[in-house]
């Protein structure tokens, strides 16, 4: 049987196996979304060794990628049996991906923000506990956290974000207006 190993990435992955009863791993360098072919005619032992050393990671079969996608999880490999990767499940497998990992950053950016406020108003009231400043840290705890990514001058296709939340002392963090994101 063949195996077909889809990058479905923005890097290069190196995809090392060990075949059962073969002492030196092998390795392939896939680009970033494509996929290779391994060179090995293998048995279903052997490519039951190769899925589980990549299971871990998230390795699944090209059968079983929409049900796994659907549950939010994010795939950097798939790989087909006998059939190359279709073309059109890579690319879904990217843009999900894709989809997934903004959504991973904002969730990121907000418990950055929270964080952050905790930070500041614990410090404040650290600093002004003994104070005639004492209760300042009252007046800090609604302020916005701002969070600005610019493009980089030296790469005119990099990813410009501006987006702001509020955080407050009784609620969790709300969007505050206006966010935006897009390709500069």
């Amino acid at each position: 049987m063949k195996m077909y190993v889809a990058n479905v990435t923005e890097q290069v992955f190196d995809f090392r196996y060990r075949l059962p009863e073969v002492s030196k791993p092998r390795a392939l360098s896939i680009p970033p979304r494509a996929q290779v072919r391994l060179p090995d005619d293998m048995n279903q032992q052997q490519m039951d060794a190769v899925v589980a050393q990549h299971a871990p990671y998230g390795f699944t079969s090209v059968e079983q990628v929409s049900a796994s996608n659907r549950a939010g999880r994010k795939i950097s490999l798939c790989y087909g049996v006998d059939r190359p990767v279709p073309g059109v499940r890579m690319e879904l497998l990217y843009r999900n991906n894709y989809e997934a990992a903004v959504k991973d950053g904002e969730k990121t950016r907000k418990e950055t923000a929270v964080a952050s406020s905790l930070a500041l108003v614990n410090t404040v009231d650290e600093q002004t506990r003994n104070t005639e400043l004492a209760g300042v840290a009252d007046r800090t705890r609604n302020f916005m956290t701002e969070v600005i990514e610019e493009e980089s001058p030296d790469n005119s296709d990099a990813t410009r974000l501006a987006e702001s939340y509020k955080v407050t002392a009784s609620a969790t963090p709300a969007k505050a207006g206006g966010g935006k994101r897009g390709r500069r």
